[in-house]
């Protein structure tokens, strides 16, 4: 990804408030540290960020900065303004409306907010493959194979026009 210029979000699969995750946290940021395309360190995705597994986030946050503390960390949450989304640096959100994100901003106006995953939209696999044109968005005709545009609308225009939410991680770079 280094060469080819693509931003990686790093994240890592294991997160609750257990020595052996926050270990193959530190794990990972050693081993990633030095590749200039991880733009920041995310703990954990989804589910696997909320309730009990919350309390991990000061322990992460802690092994994050202390072998790499030049990149920020997030979580890939569907929540926020709990104990992990007041630990990390920038409040991520999966599959999120515009509305969450200005309730987000209201609770917490100080926070940045990144839209790190919104959808899965393009497809190698030909899965969908008839679902690509009209039947998939009415609005536009698609003549790439197996592109199903639909699931990303609501979400990929979430943070268009403010100035306190970026991006949209669209998670199948290549699929």
């Amino acid at each position: 990804y280094d060469r080819m210029g693509i931003v990686v979000m790093d994240e890592n699969r294991l997160f609750e408030n257990k020595t052996e995750y926050v270990v193959s946290m530190g794990i990972m940021v050693k081993r990633d540290r030095n590749h200039p395309s991880v733009v920041i360190w995310s703990f954990c995705n989804e589910k696997g960020c909320e309730g009990s597994h919350e309390a991990g986030g000061p322990r992460f946050q802690e092994i994050s900065y202390r072998f790499d503390g030049t990149r920020p960390t997030l979580a890939n949450m569907f929540t926020f303004g709990d104990l992990l989304s007041n630990t990390i640096d920038v409040q991520g959100f999966s599959h999120e409306l515009r509305e969450d994100l200005d309730d987000c901003h209201a609770k917490l106006p100080d926070k940045p907010i990144y839209m790190s995953e919104c959808c899965s939209c393009n497809t190698m696999r030909d899965e969908d493959e008839g679902r690509e044109t009209v039947e998939d968005n009415p609005r536009y005709l698609y003549t790439q194979k197996s592109f199903n545009a639909r699931c990303a609308e609501m979400y990929t225009n979430a943070s268009d026009g403010v100035d306190y939410a970026v991006g949209t991680m669209i998670w199948t770079l290549f699929d």
